[in-house]
């Protein structure tokens, strides 16, 4: 591969996770979920990607370190940050955090800017293709919603595929590149066959938010 493809290939990666991000912020503002905490971003990055397929939707990254206290990004961190610094999204309730392992964490919360990121929406929106992901992301959001909010920075931890005990903290996580290991799609394909067995059919939203209120079941057992 040339430099040019390369910077180009690296340009159209940054360029798919600033959607993300806009079309995420977006569908929270529309569920209540604004401003949205750091780790719960992730958190539902991380879903929209594990989830990807059960929409026909390729996942923008196949791979992530497990850490404690959930997903993290530093890609799609460092991207955040260029929006924010661009004015695009705003941040507020700075401040920093120990973890699991007494280390210091960077915590905030985000919103969109409305003023400028409803331009970049307006052209998201035009474009036919994206129509199935703008859905798929608002569905997502709507079925996160609904886990109680203590909950929710748990959440991971009972995902199929981030809480796999077989993978251990600081280990990579891979669902979509070499291993294509993604448990959580499989729990979903469980729900359809236990719907075909009852003469039914479940749509993608509903698979969606089978898998999500399965996970916030689980918190509420445990808890």
């Amino acid at each position: 591969m040339s430099l040019e493809n390369y910077a180009e290939d690296q340009f159209l990666a940054r360029l798919r996770r600033q959607v993300r991000i806009v079309l995420i912020l977006d569908a929270a503002e529309k569920t209540g979920l604004t401003p949205l905490p750091i780790l719960q971003l992730h958190t539902l990055a991380f879903l929209s990607n594990i989830l990807a397929p059960v929409w026909d939707l390729e996942p923008i990254d196949g791979k992530l370190l497990k850490r404690h206290g959930g997903p993290f990004y530093a890609r799609l961190q460092a991207d955040l940050n260029r929006l924010v610094g661009q004015g695009i999204a705003l941040i507020s309730n700075i401040n920093y955090i120990k973890d699991a392992k007494e280390r210091w964490r960077f915590n905030g919360k985000y919103k969109l800017n409305r003023h400028f990121a409803e331009r970049i929406l307006y052209c998201i929106r035009s474009f036919p293709d994206e129509q199935r992901l703008i859905h798929f992301i608002e569905e997502l959001a709507m079925a996160f919603s609904l886990i109680q909010e203590e909950n929710m920075d748990n959440a991971m931890e009972e995902d199929a595929t981030y809480g796999d005990k077989n993978i251990d903290i600081d280990n990579v996580i891979d669902f979509d590149e070499w291993k294509k290991e993604n448990f959580s799609l499989n729990v979903t394909k469980v729900f359809e066959k236990f719907a075909q067995e009852k003469s039914a059919e479940l749509l993608p939203a509903e698979k969606i938010h089978f898998y999500v209120d399965h996970l916030a079941r689980r918190l509420n057992v445990r808890g």
